[in-house]
Formats: C-alpha cells, structure tokens, sequence
C-alpha cells in the first residue's frame, strides 16, 4: 500500500514501518509537501492513505484521523544574532520561510501575525520553500540567518549541531491529520493503517520523535 505523507513526518514514519509490518501492513512511503501531496492524489495518484500537516487540506467528506500535533520554533545559523522570533524583523536578518500555501508557512505567518511582525518578517525574507525540510536546509548551510519550522525536524537537526533553536516555541500548533486516499486501490488496508496511527506502539514513536499527542 502506498502512503502519502508530509515531509515533517520522515523519521517517525520511517520508523513506523517496522510496527505495521508486524500488523501485517507492506507500506511504501512518498514525502513531500503536504498541499503537493493532495493535488497528486486529487489527480489520480494510487494513494491508500494521505497524511498531511494540516486537516482543513483533506476532502471534507473524506474521515479524516487527526493523529498528531507539533510545534513552531524559529531555529538560527550557527553564528547567527537571532535569539527570538523578534530578530526575524531586524534590518538585514536573511529570513526563510516555507511558501504560504504550504502548512508550516501558514502556520508561521500566522504566529507572525499575532506577535505584530509579520509585514516586517516578510520584507527580510529571501526564499520561500515547499516545505519545513527545505527550510531548514536553507538555515543549516548558512544561506539564510533564521526560519521558522517544526519543533520535529529543528530538534533533529539541533541534535546534528547544524543549526540552534531560539526562543520559545511560537503560539499555535500544526495538526497532522490522515485520511483513505479518494481512490485508493487498498482500501481496507489502509482503514488498517489509520487505525495503526491511533494505536499507542504508533503514539509512542511519535512522542519519541517530539510529536504531542492529538
């Protein structure tokens, strides 16, 4: 069975893999950005189940798991003066951020919004990507100062000592919600595999990778 599923959840799903094998599920895995991965589906794609970092990105008719949450952290070069999400509006500060139709970039502009940095954010910004990984690529080989991405892959990558997490984590949370694929070829398998996300052997991955629980 095939699983679409958002770039963010490359580790822990990865790590799943093992858990449905022992439930009788052969799953192959694709990741990319979570609004790449609908319209791949909504145009035919022979996906079984759709995870995404973002319910309101589902059919609305389809019976959506909401399996998981995460949060917003801004993450700084090595060298960088960004210590908070305040630095991101500093004249000069080079800011990337994923695209505003991709979750993580909504999700960030919106926590801009809220703290009253959005406008000058923006004006520092110098790429915007297709999702949290590219950004944080961007961060970690020093082609942009500071980005704001998941808690997940900053921690991930903050382990590596490619990049350092500043600041507390921004207001809000990203959802990751999954679903039957509108034309799944495996349909009963992947009602299996939703059931697996709910499970605790698959909530004790996602806790150990830095997800909180739904």
């Amino acid at each position: 069975m095939l699983v679409l599923a958002a770039a963010s959840l490359t580790d822990a799903f990865t790590a799943l893999d093992g858990v449905a094998g022992q439930h009788g599920l052969d799953v192959e895995f694709s990741f990319g950005g979570s609004q790449v991965l609908v319209e791949q589906a909504d145009q035919g794609a022979p996906a079984d189940v759709i995870a995404v970092a973002d319910p309101r990105l589902l059919n609305k008719d389809a019976d959506a798991l909401v399996f998981a949450r995460n949060r917003l952290v801004v993450v700084a070069a090595k060298g960088s003066e960004v210590d908070g999400p305040v630095d991101l509006a500093s004249p000069g500060v080079r800011v990337v951020l994923a695209g505003e139709g991709v979750p993580v970039g909504g999700y960030a502009r919106a926590a801009l919004a809220d703290l009253g940095l959005l406008d000058a954010v923006l004006a520092n910004v110098v790429s915007e990507e297709p999702d949290a990984r590219a950004v944080l690529a961007k961060v970690a080989l020093g082609e942009a100062d500071a980005g704001i991405v998941y808690g997940t892959d900053a921690e991930s990558a903050a382990a590596n000592g490619r990049i350092t997490v500043v600041g507390d984590a921004l207001a809000g949370e990203a959802s990751y919600a999954a679903a039957v694929g509108p034309d799944a070829p495996n349909p009963g398998a992947a009602r299996r595999f939703l059931a697996l996300l709910a499970s605790q052997d698959a909530q004790r991955i996602f806790e150990r990778f830095g997800f909180l629980p739904a």
